[in-house]
C-alpha cells in the first residue's frame, strides 16, 4: 500500500507542476480563462489568477520533494474540488468554453471528460492523503525500498519539468510528436 501512495503523492505532484508553471509564467492568459467562467466578481480575479499558479506550485513542491506531502495533497485536493465546481457550472450553464490547464501543453472544450478527468485526480489525491505519514517514516524501510523511493521521486520530478518546459516554451504536445514523426519519415 505505501508503494501505491507513494506513486499516487508523486504522479499527483508531477501533474500539479506540469499545471502550474505554465500559470506562473502567464499569469494573465490564466485571468482571462477565468473571467469566461463568469464565476467571480470582476476584483476577484486577478488575484485568483495571480495565486492559482503558485499554490499549484507549492501543492507540487510539497508532493515531489516528500516534505509536507500531507499538506501538498490537501492544497491539490481542494483546487480539484474547486476546479470541479467551475467544471460542473459550465456544463449546467453549457458555456463553450477552453480548459487551459496544463497551458498549451493540452487543451480541451470542458465537458464531461474534464469532469471525469477532474475526479479521478481528486481520488488520486485522496489516495496520496491516506499515504502519509511520509514512506521514510515508517522504521522497517530497507535501503532498497528508500532507493525505489528516490529514484521514482527523481523520474516524476525530470518527467514533469521535461512536460512543463515543453508546454512553458508554447509547443503543444501534438506538436512535438508531428515534428518528429516527420522527421522520421523524411529520413527514410
Amino acid at each position: 500500500m505505501e508503494f501505491i501512495a507513494l506513486a499516487a503523492q508523486f504522479s499527483l505532484g508531477a501533474v500539479f507542476l506540469v499545471s502550474a508553471l505554465p500559470k506562473v509564467l502567464a499569469p494573465r492568459r490564466v485571468i482571462h480563462d477565468i473571467r469566461s467562467y463568469g464565476l467571480l466578481p470582476a476584483d476577484v480575479i486577478p488575484i485568483v489568477g495571480y495565486v492559482l499558479g503558485p499554490l499549484e506550485l507549492l501543492a507540487s513542491v510539497f508532493l515531489l520533494s516528500d516534505v509536507f506531502p500531507e499538506i501538498g495533497a490537501i492544497i491539490a485536493g481542494c483546487l480539484i474540488v474547486v476546479f470541479m465546481g467551475a467544471v460542473g457550472f459550465a456544463i449546467v450553464t453549457k458555456k463553450n468554453l477552453s480548459c487551459a490547464c496544463f497551458g498549451l501543453l493540452y487543451r480541451e472544450r470542458v465537458g464531461w471528460t474534464t469532469l471525469f478527468r477532474d475526479a479521478f485526480l481528486l481520488a488520486i489525491a485522496a489516495l496520496a492523503l491516506a499515504g502519509t505519514p511520509t514512506f521514510d517514516s515508517y522504521p522497517n524501510n530497507t535501503d532498497d525500498q528508500i532507493l525505489t523511493k528516490y529514484v521514482l521521486q527523481i523520474t516524476f520530478t525530470v518527467a514533469a519539468l521535461g512536460l512543463a518546459w515543453v508546454s512553458a516554451r508554447g509547443w503543444p504536445l501534438w506538436f512535438v510528436w508531428l515534428v518528429r514523426h516527420r522527421r522520421i519519415a523524411r529520413s527514410a
